[in-house]
């Protein structure tokens, strides 16, 4: 019966320093980790979008990057044959 009122003391316990430090920097580690996210999501957009840091650009000018066009298809494929159906009384 000790052994278990110990455990529940050490868990009450670890719990509730381990509230006492998120009430204290918790706003601090949730930023840090926030602003990790950003920058990663950041560097992969831009990896994925082929952009890179246009500051040496001219104000007021547009930049615009074409791609080449993927296989579109214009083309109509058949889908199946129509079939009228006609009520049987």
């Amino acid at each position: 019966m000790i052994g278990f009122l110990k455990t529940l003391l050490i868990i009450f316990l670890i719990f509730f320093v381990i509230r006492f430090i998120f009430r204290m920097y918790g706003k601090r580690i949730l930023n840090y980790f926030l602003r990790k996210m950003t920058e990663k999501a950041k560097t992969k957009f831009q990896q994925q979008t082929g952009q890179t840091n246009t500051s040496h650009d001219k104000t007021g000018h547009t930049r615009v990057n074409k791609s080449k066009k993927k296989n579109q298809r214009n083309k109509k494929e058949p889908v199946g044959e129509y079939v009228d159906f006609e009520e049987v009384e």
